[in-house]
C-alpha cells in the first residue's frame, strides 16, 4: 500500500498460484492475518501480512481449515471473542 492509503498498479507479492482456490472474498484482521475464502478447495486459509508494509509474510498459508466437501466458502466473518473458547 501506497503512503496515501492506494493500491499499487501492479502486484508486488502473491501467493502460490491454485486455480481450485477462486478466491472470491477475503478480510483482515485486526493482528494482521489474512483470511481467504478459498472457493473450490472447500477451506479458508489463513496468511500472515508483514508489519512492516502489509505484504504476505509468505507465498503459502500458516493455516487453514479443514476441506468441507462441497462447501465452496465466498466469504468469510471473523468473531472476535472476549474470554476463552470452551
Amino acid at each position: 500500500m501506497k503512503p496515501d492509503g492506494r493500491l499499487p498498479h501492479q502486484p508486488t507479492r502473491r501467493s502460490n498460484q491454485d486455480v481450485r482456490t477462486s478466491p472470491v472474498r477475503m478480510t483482515v484482521s485486526e493482528d494482521g492475518v489474512l483470511y481467504v475464502a478459498a472457493g473450490e478447495l472447500d477451506r479458508v486459509e489463513a496468511f500472515r501480512l508483514r508489519q512492516s508494509d502489509g505484504l504476505l509474510a509468505s507465498a503459502t498459508p500458516f493455516s487453514q481449515t479443514d476441506e468441507q466437501t462441497g462447501s465452496f466458502p465466498n466469504d468469510v466473518a471473523l468473531a472476535m471473542l472476549s474470554g476463552d473458547c470452551r
